[in-house]
């Protein structure tokens, strides 16, 4: 109701008496601006209950309104059904009354929203308008928001300005011819390419390519630095252009996009390299030797290999040639499969730079290999989302303090039943550990966004174990007599009751979320 003073004072003058009681205070006249007129026979409590509906319904609408506006053209038939009651009952509560912290709420209720979009249903109409003002103030839950409003949501939003964003279904109208495009700030043209790297990579390309003239160094590496996503063999000259830029920013980014393409030019002459310095010797053939390279020439620089003098260069020298060189150039010049080379004497020296070249070139059968001796979170981004998951479980088993964050933040969701169940035991084993409180075992948003509601039990058994961890460590803080450990339990006992309290908020989110499945199910 903004833009019309008078009836923004006549709610505020309602919503006072409605607080003080008509006994005590006089219901304010509805607006002549409204059009409607007041009831004649009305006493005052029931005439405040009426101003008090048409004040809700207007706010509900979102219409601001206004004399003289045109009325506009009805709705649309919506042909989607509506989600169940039930659903509907979660999703009024998540967006009305949260019962989860701030950190989780956006994971809550995007989770929520793509429920209903899988089951092929709609938000009910008359929780759209907190529905957009949700989107509104939240723009990292447009997306998920945008699939469960459908025609009646559209219509609704264009009555708004500040809904506008889902009338369209999508963003805010983006420059769409190339010059505009050209045009953007420095960095809104970087992320305006890294979003049409997404849609349409050869225009991004070529855009990339007309930036690259008129920009300064760090925009540059910038829009180099978006190339990563769809990266292919079509990207190669611009790439291999951009090794001779006057600026090492820009020349270290080609370098690292080049990583990505065993097939490139640049990627043969690394490979010429590194083969004659990697044998492997020895009675048996279970000791990897790697020779000091040699002096560089300019054409090895200007391919971004060196840095530094001595042994610090040797070991950056063998870094980048690994990192940039096919992987197989390591299989043929050791006569070894990737697993079988991962065992030998020695491979320690190049594990890092296979590490970063596995996920550089997205190679699953080096990240099955690395994920053969210990956990790596970055390799098992690499595998298939099935592969990864059971990579995780069979990690989580020995080692969930380590695995734990890792497996949060790299791999994405949502999980299977396995494995959240997985995480949410390994839980359960570290949660209340003292030699834990240090760590961050426990990342709520991440874990909220991924775990699948079958992992409620063993989450309200973590909750237990970090409740009771938290009332021990308060006991002993009243018995202990030395202040640094007094000091060291209170320290323990608060972070216990913060865990408590996290996996409190978890599990009430995968609550809601399992209420809502049974009910689309």
């Amino acid at each position: 109701m903004r833009g019309e003073p008078d009836v923004d004072r006549w709610w505020g003058a309602l919503t006072g008496a409605a607080l003080v009681g008509t006994a005590r205070g006089r219901v304010p006249a509805v607006p002549a601006a409204l059009g409607v007129p007041a009831r004649t026979d009305a006493d005052a409590p029931t005439a405040l209950l009426d101003a008090a509906a048409l004040g809700a319904a207007l706010r509900a609408a979102g219409a601001e309104p206004a004399a003289g506006r045109a009325v506009p053209e009805p709705c649309p038939p919506d042909g989607v059904p509506e989600a169940p009651p039930r659903a509907a009952q979660v999703l009024a509560l998540v967006l009305t009354q949260p019962p989860v912290g701030r950190e989780l709420r956006d994971a809550l209720l995007e989770r929520c929203c793509a429920a209903v979009a899988a089951g092929g249903r709609r938000v009910p109409h008359e929780l759209l308008p907190a529905l957009l003002a949700e989107g509104t103030r939240r723009p990292a839950v447009r997306a998920r928001v945008l699939p469960v409003v459908h025609a009646r949501g559209r219509w609704l939003a264009a009555r708004r300005p500040e809904w506008a964003w889902a009338v369209g279904g999508g963003e805010e109208p983006q420059p769409d011819d190339d010059p505009a495009v050209l045009r953007l700030p420095s960095g809104a043209l970087v992320t305006r390419l890294a979003e049409l790297r997404g849609t349409d990579p050869d225009r991004a390309r070529r855009l990339v390519a007309a930036a690259l003239a008129t920009t300064g160094a760090e925009t540059r590496a910038a829009l180099l630095r978006t190339l990563a996503t769809g990266l292919g063999p079509a990207d190669e000259p611009l790439l291999e252009a951009a090794l001779d830029d006057r600026a090492a920013a820009v020349r270290a980014a080609a370098a690292a996009a080049l990583d990505g393409l065993p097939t490139s030019a640049r990627a043969a002459r690394l490979a010429a390299r590194l083969t004659p310095l990697v044998s492997v010797h020895g009675l048996l053939r279970r000791r990897l030797e790697v020779a000091a390279p040699g002096p560089l020439d300019d054409a090895a620089r200007r391919d971004g290999i060196g840095v530094g003098p001595g042994a610090a260069r040797d070991a950056a020298v063998l870094s980048a040639l690994v990192t940039g060189a096919p992987l197989d150039v390591l299989r043929r010049a050791t006569g070894t499969t990737p697993a079988a080379l991962l065992r030998l004497d020695g491979e320690r020296v190049l594990r890092a730079a296979i590490r970063r070249a596995t996920v550089a070139q997205r190679d699953v059968g080096w990240a099955r290999a690395l994920l053969a001796d210990e956990w790596d979170a970055a390799a098992a981004a690499v595998l298939p989302p099935d592969e990864a998951q059971a990579a995780a479980r069979r990690w989580l088993a020995s080692t969930p303090a380590d695995a734990l964050g890792s497996v949060a933040h790299a791999l994405p969701g949502p999980w299977d039943e396995p494995l959240s169940v997985a995480v949410a035991e390994a839980l359960v084993r570290t949660v209340a550990d003292p030699a834990t409180t240090r760590a961050p075992v426990l990342p709520a948003e991440p874990f909220a966004r991924s775990l699948h509601p079958a992992a409620r039990e063993p989450l309200a058994r973590a909750r237990a174990a970090a409740d009771r961890a938290a009332a021990d460590a308060e006991r002993a803080v009243e018995r202990a007599r030395d202040p640094q450990e007094s000091g060291r339990l209170a320290l323990a006992g608060s972070v216990f009751r913060g865990r408590a309290h996290a996996l409190q908020d978890l599990t009430q989110h995968l609550s809601l979320l399992a209420t809502i499945d049974e009910a689309l199910a």
